[in-house]
């Protein structure tokens, strides 16, 4: 059993519709999911999260049996990437935002090789209030980048409103360095955590350091 304390909707649905059917009854026999309960609309909040999780568990089988999902200590990262380690997590105040909720759940961490930053909407964390707002997209890596970035230097943080400074090599450098920067001052309590994100940010920061940014499809405490 998982205990999930993040899990993106809007992606689960994206890719969950793209697996092929004869693949979808394959894996749910092979993981004993009935995918009558993930294919039926519930009414009712407990059958609706019965139906989520088993989808997402069908979803990761199938991502990583027949897309690849990379460990995050592997040399080579690809589209997706999971890992199983000690990670500090919470918002990560958005400088647009003029006084409101942060929109932006930020989780940090270090496996063998690299540091490891997962970023993805506030209204997909389990429990969450945020409701319905305009900022279910922050998962997208402009502005994943924009806010990091804002938060270590402003000036620097415009590359990502459509005014190049450096170009592509030199502006992702700054992104993961902004990405380093967010990562070393996460506050708050540590803990082992496990997930699958996709990919996207990788690469060297200050000091030949590895870091890769990701946004999470779901990410689940471990006991």
């Amino acid at each position: 059993m998982k205990y999930y304390i993040y899990v993106s909707d809007s992606k689960l649905e994206m890719l969950y519709s793209q697996i092929p059917q004869n693949l979808k009854s394959q894996i749910a026999t092979e993981i004993k999911i009935d995918l009558k309960v993930v294919s039926t609309t519930f009414s009712d909040k407990e059958r609706q999260s019965e139906s989520k999780y088993s989808k997402l568990n069908l979803l990761g089988d199938y991502l990583e049996k027949h897309v690849g999902v990379s460990d995050v200590d592997s040399l080579t990262i690809g589209s997706y990437f999971k890992g199983t380690i000690l990670m500090r997590w919470g918002p990560l105040e958005n400088p647009y935002s003029f006084g409101e909720k942060p929109t932006i759940a930020f989780f940090g961490g270090e496996g063998k090789n690299r540091s490891v930053a997962l970023a993805g909407s506030m209204h997909h964390l389990i429990g969450s209030d945020t409701g319905n707002s305009p900022t279910q997209a922050a998962s997208a890596t402009y502005y994943i980048l924009s806010v990091i970035m804002k938060e270590l230097r402003p000036e620097v943080g415009d590359i990502f409103l459509g005014t190049p400074v450096f170009g592509q090599d030199k502006d992702n450098e700054w992104a993961l360095n902004g990405v380093d920067v967010a990562l070393a001052n996460l506050k708050g309590p540590v803990q082992k955590v496990e997930f699958i994100a996709k990919t996207l940010l990788k690469g060297n920061a200050y000091g030949n350091h590895s870091v890769i940014l990701g946004t999470p499809i779901y990410v689940a405490l471990v006991e």
